[in-house]
């Protein structure tokens, strides 16, 4: 993500007159849906779970200074 690197190299560029950006990190779990298929049950879930981590920018209002 080219601009969530920007901001990491760049923290003095995160704070707008109305925003923050704040970076952080998000995980998933993804399924393999065929796989899944192939095999139905439970117990075997977790074998087609997989887990990956993607880096985000969120927007929060500043507060004000007063």
């Amino acid at each position: 993500m080219k601009l969530g690197a920007y901001l990491l190299e760049h923290p003095q560029d995160r704070v707008g007159e109305e925003h923050v950006a704040v970076i952080g990190s998000q995980s998933r779990r993804r399924v393999d849906l065929k796989g899944l298929a192939d095999e139905i049950g439970a117990s075997i879930l977790g074998r087609f779970t997989t887990f990956g981590t993607a880096m985000v920018v969120r927007l929060q209002q500043r507060q004000s200074d007063a």
